[in-house]
């Protein structure tokens, strides 16, 4: 669970796409004061109209001041509504809604939760520099350089600066205390213990109904191409082409079916798969597919199936029935469970303590 990369949270804040996969973690807000020094950023009020757009028709007390009022001091830091504005919208951005698309509903909804975020993104920035954790110049810099790569062609630097509406210093601040966090995460994951074998076994049994494996079809295919709306003609000529690759395969082994399939498949993947299509569940496959491979036994070959992709000559590897997967395969799976709540509540009791003897002033 290492506290995500800056690169996830600033590239989405500035270029409205949401991330590969959900994400966790403290909120990096680029152009807000900086944690390290104890010094203001640059102030929201100069930067990119970004945040004032995302914060219009805001209903809020917060949502009412200018963007460069101040809304929140910790430690001796203030923050201003600007730099809880590029909370807000990283926040939105990381659950999938692009900046563009965050009605004023939505923020108004996320400023709470982005709000307190801000606090323990100082608070834990903190404590890392107390244990030392804070990174060195050369590291800032090759992740500095490797989110600039990252950017798209069509985005130079200075557009994506400004769109976050901060500079290069900043945003190399900013940098350093998402690598800061980053590491005083992943030394509090290495002091904690590995889940305990009872616990891990206790969850099982209390929970085998959850951990139920569906029914699952085994096939092969072989794919002859034509298009859904296909001249007669071409469809006639498919239909013989995959009638002829049929008459090769029916009664045959799984070794001769996967040797035609490589030859003569027009799926792209057959020359790596072999034609294998794996196991899968009800509902994975087009339909068509699915209520074939599923009436199938092992070996069996079936007719011609038609779908949108083509014509199919299915072979049968077996159903798997349903049932309750064993302990062994599902200890994993718990474990990562269990040691995920045991960090998070590790890090909330921390930051906890760390609220009770920071200074904190909720200006708004």
């Amino acid at each position: 669970m290492k506290k995500l990369s800056v690169v996830a949270f600033v590239l989405v804040a500035a270029i409205g796409c949401p991330p590969d996969k959900p994400v966790t973690g403290e909120v990096v807000t680029p152009g807000s004061a900086d944690p390290a020094s104890g010094k203001p950023g640059p102030s929201a009020a100069t930067g990119a109209a970004t945040p004032s757009a995302l914060g219009a028709g805001s209903t809020t007390a917060i949502g009412a001041l200018p963007m460069g009022a101040p809304v929140l001091i910790v430690e001796g830091v203030t923050y201003q509504r600007g730099d809880l504005e590029r909370a807000i919208a990283q926040h939105a951005a990381s659950t999938g809604v692009p900046p563009e698309a965050l009605e004023p509903k939505i923020r108004d909804a996320l400023e709470a939760p982005a709000y307190e975020k801000l606090i323990d993104r100082h608070l834990f920035s903190g404590e890392a520099k107390k244990r030392g954790l804070w990174p060195k110049d050369e590291e800032v810099a090759t992740e500095h350089d490797r989110i600039l790569r990252s950017l798209p062609p069509a985005m130079t630097v200075e557009g994506f600066l400004q769109k976050l509406g901060t500079d290069d210093q900043q945003f190399r601040k900013e940098i350093a205390t998402d690598l800061a966090l980053s590491k005083l995460f992943e030394a509090l994951q290495k002091e904690q213990k590995a889940p305990d074998p009872a616990a891990v076994r206790k969850v099982y049994q209390e929970n085998k109904d959850k951990f139920v494996a569906p029914e699952l079809a085994s096939a092969s295919h072989i794919l002859v191409q034509v298009d859904r709306d296909a001249k007669p003609d071409v469809v006639e000529a498919a239909k013989k082409r995959a009638e002829g690759i049929r008459a090769e395969v029916a009664g045959k082994d799984k070794a001769t079916f996967a040797r035609v399939a490589v030859a003569k498949s027009q799926d792209p993947r057959a020359k790596e798969n072999k034609g294998d299509l794996g196991k899968f569940p009800r509902g994975a496959m087009v339909k068509e597919l699915d209520d074939a491979a599923f009436k199938l036994k092992d070996g069996e070959v079936s007719g011609i199936v038609r779908t949108d992709f083509g014509l199919h000559i299915l072979r049968g590897q077996g159903i798997t029935k349903p049932g309750t997967r064993p302990f062994e395969e599902v200890k994993p799976m718990i474990e990562q469970r269990e040691a995920g709540m045991a960090f998070a509540t590790r890090r909330d009791a921390i930051v906890l303590d760390l609220r009770k003897t920071g200074k904190i002033e909720r200006v708004v």
